[in-house]
């Protein structure tokens, strides 16, 4: 063998042996980079559920159970109004966090004050006129008119309130989807003339046929 032929398969060998450190480089690179988000995943853990306050009040929470802090929350809220004899009728809305969600740390989104005003004009839910009560002003003493409003349904319907939430940790975005079904109903038992006159019962949605 020449020497040129010997300088050609050493050039080769370097070459080759580049190319194999180049992918055994790119390999457990991502290998780290799967290992490193799985160790993140297992650290993330979200809570997320609607609630009722005071009989009425639609809410959502997102609770942090996991053991890192949220650097951003991104929630996307689909809404399906779901009537008896009519077509469906749908509001999209989206809310955010830029601050720190820390661990055991729970925010709360105000679903009350978006729904409140599309169930009104639809005709769905409105505010009344209750009872009128007189009472001593505590800081001036006098007799002072409070008139009490109560929320009233107009016919009974239900929602299906799809959330997803994405979540960043450390550069790293972790999306939770959950699925619940919000109806209301008018109240069976006798109540106040100053209450409101329905509930609002929560469901987990399990699951829908695909075929």
């Amino acid at each position: 063998m020449s020497t040129s032929e010997a300088q050609i398969l050493t050039v080769i060998s370097l070459i080759l042996v580049g190319v194999q450190a180049y992918f055994v480089y790119r390999i457990d690179r991502a290998k780290l980079k799967i290992e490193r988000y799985t160790a993140i995943g297992e650290k993330c853990e979200l809570q997320v559920k609607p609630m009722i306050q005071g009989g009425t009040n639609e809410i959502i929470t997102v609770a942090n159970k996991g053991t890192l802090p949220i650097e951003e929350t991104k929630v996307d809220l689909d809404l399906t109004v779901k009537r008896r004899n009519e077509a469906d009728l749908y509001l999209h809305h989206q809310w955010g966090l830029k601050t720190l969600l820390s661990p055991d740390e729970t925010i709360t989104i105000p679903l009350h004050e978006k729904l409140w005003d599309f169930l009104t004009k639809n005709n769905l839910t409105k505010l009344i006129k209750g009872p009128t009560y007189w009472g001593e002003d505590p800081e001036t003493g006098e007799d002072v008119e409070d008139t009490i409003y109560i929320a009233y349904l107009v016919k009974p319907f239900s929602i299906m309130l799809d959330i997803q939430v994405e979540s960043k940790v450390q550069d790293q975005t972790n999306t939770t989807r959950k699925k619940y079904q919000l109806i209301y109903d008018r109240r069976d038992e006798l109540f106040p003339d100053d209450e409101d006159n329905y509930e609002i019962k929560i469901n987990r949605h399990e699951g829908e046929w695909i075929s």
